[in-house]
């Protein structure tokens, strides 16, 4: 787990650095405007949380039911007739719970990508707004193309 802390923390500083925004990030007045203009963004933190957990525990699973189905592939290279070899493989899958998992998967993503799809739509208006879109963007490009916007935002009222 600390690579994965330790590449998104690679990642978000490439960004600020690659898009300039760390200058604006820097000069940003911490004070301009009260954290309560960003309570939306603070609201979507507990569901992002829970999509996000939702998401890593079915994607490990589905993962499992995967690999244990190609594991028995492998093991029970077809021979024979096609599609009796067809049918029992179909069997097998069932008894792994692939489909299921892959349901559980896709509405697990559907699910974290609608709030994802909030964070994006939602602007900072503070430097802890952008922390807290910062902690859910999880390499989502739409929500890191909106914390570049909400930074540039943040210059242009600074210098206006």
């Amino acid at each position: 787990m600390p690579q994965a802390t330790e590449k998104r923390a690679t990642s978000r500083r490439s960004f600020l650095l690659s898009t300039g925004s760390a200058a604006a990030l820097a000069a940003l007045p911490t004070a301009a405007l009260s954290s309560s203009h960003d309570q939306p963004i603070f609201d979507l933190e507990p569901a992002f949380k829970d999509a996000k957990a939702r998401f890593d525990a079915v994607a490990h699973a589905y993962s499992q039911a995967e690999e244990a189905y190609f594991a028995w592939m492998r093991d029970n290279e077809p021979s024979g007739d096609q599609q009796e070899w067809q049918e029992r493989a179909a069997v097998v899958m069932q008894s792994f719970g692939v489909r299921e998992a892959e349901e559980r998967h896709e509405q697990s993503t559907d699910d974290l990508t609608e709030i994802l799809n909030q964070v994006a739509a939602t602007p900072a208006h503070t430097l802890e707004g952008l922390i807290a879109k910062a902690r859910m963007a999880d390499g989502d490009n739409e929500v890191i193309e909106s914390i570049h916007a909400d930074l540039l935002a943040m210059d242009e009222r600074r210098t206006v």
